[in-house]
């Protein structure tokens, strides 16, 4: 729920007809999340969100964007354009869930931006998928933070879950770049990990 705010951007993008009165959109973007998250993204941006087609509009210079809301529920399997999408409850601080996301089937691409545990169950299904790229939290060279791991439980993950390729995202200005690159590829008990 912390990075929807670029959501107010897709009226930007949207097919939309400009016509010096009215701004209208011709088609709605579909938007998937959790059924917390949706509420939540309903209550920030009701005029994404509007309670019924064909078009939102609006008068004068604002241009008003649609969305269509799609719940995901946890470990449930939703086919996206084509593409099989599993959203995994992770925790991101505290007792705060939110999703990471497998991607193709059994797991091809899993993604856990925003993850500080990883809970049992879920570490369950992950061991079951055959992982061709992990992308993993890694905020600190050093340690976990609140709300993110740090470097040390990334890796312990990809030692766990043995993908063919990991990748650590979310980093801190702490990591020297180039010389952890270095370090990962001197780890054989990773696969081809790097930042």
């Amino acid at each position: 729920m912390d990075a929807v705010l670029g959501l107010d951007d897709l009226r930007e993008v949207q097919l939309a007809a400009a016509d010096p009165e009215v701004w209208s959109v011709r088609s709605s973007t579909p938007v998937y999340a959790s059924g917390k998250t949706l509420k939540e993204v309903q209550q920030i941006f009701p005029y994404m969100f509007p309670e019924k087609e064909p078009a939102a509009q609006s008068s004068g210079n604002r241009m008003v964007g649609m969305c269509t809301a799609n719940e995901l529920l946890p470990l449930e399997t939703t086919v996206i354009s084509g593409v099989p999408v599993t959203p995994l409850p992770v925790f991101h601080g505290g007792e705060y869930v939110c999703y990471g996301y497998a991607f193709g089937r059994r797991g091809t691409v899993v993604y856990l931006s925003d993850v500080s545990a990883v809970p049992d169950h879920v570490l369950t299904v992950l061991k079951g998928y055959d992982i061709a790229v992990l992308i993993v939290d890694a905020v600190s060279p050093e340690s976990a933070r609140y709300a993110h791991w740090g470097l040390p439980q990334a890796l312990e993950l990809i030692r766990t879950l043995r993908p063919k390729q990991g990748l650590l995202i979310g980093m801190s200005c702490e990591f020297d770049h180039d010389a952890t690159n270095a370090e990962l590829a001197r780890d054989q008990t990773i696969a081809d990990t790097q930042l």
